[in-house]
């Protein structure tokens, strides 16, 4: 199964300047919760927004047009010990990253879901093959410059909570039927 895991405001938006451009801490408890103990497949630039840039007890698998350059700076630059049960890859495409999750799915004996974290172009590869959508909206005009990708009409609201803390938001579960 394939799930997108995202959160989105108003305007689309989905990251600033490399960041994601409000704090939500029960939005990174979800999202945690999620993904722990799954394949999590995402593009460089989330990749290096991470703080660590490693996410602990998941599969790390990173697209980019330089599988090289970011392996050796990954081993350079990581300063927290990587277990081997979690490891971090570098692929150059989504269908080398599909094949790995699926791998380590096997290997390890997880939950058949491979998460897909972000950006754009890697939400936007995945959108025709996805299972699940797990959206936090976000109620908030603000402006950034990276944006969730057109998703299909055939999603339905399968679970919503809605929150009105600062900023509003809700949980969204979306499924394809």
């Amino acid at each position: 199964m394939i799930s997108l895991i995202a959160a989105v405001n108003d305007n689309g938006v989905i990251g600033k300047e490399g960041h994601i451009p409000w704090k939500i801490p029960t939005d990174m408890v979800r999202f945690k919760k999620i993904t722990i103990n799954h394949p999590v497949i995402m593009g460089r630039m989330t990749w290096q927004s991470i703080p660590g840039m490693f996410l602990k007890e998941r599969v790390n698998i990173v697209v980019t047009s330089d599988v090289e350059g970011y392996e050796q700076s990954a081993l350079q630059n990581i300063k927290m010990s990587i277990k081997a049960d979690w490891p971090l890859h570098f692929v150059s495409n989504v269908e080398e990253a599909t094949k790995i999750a699926e791998k380590e799915i096997a290997e390890k004996h997880l939950d058949d879901e491979i998460l897909i974290i972000g950006g754009t172009s890697i939400y936007q590869q995945f959108v025709p093959n996805m299972d699940r959508l797990y959206l936090t909206r976000v109620f908030d005009c603000t402006l950034g410059d990276a944006y969730l990708p057109i998703l299909p009409d055939e999603l339905e609201l399968e679970q919503a909570e809605f929150y009105t803390t600062d900023p509003p938001h809700s949980f969204c579960i979306y499924g394809r039927h």
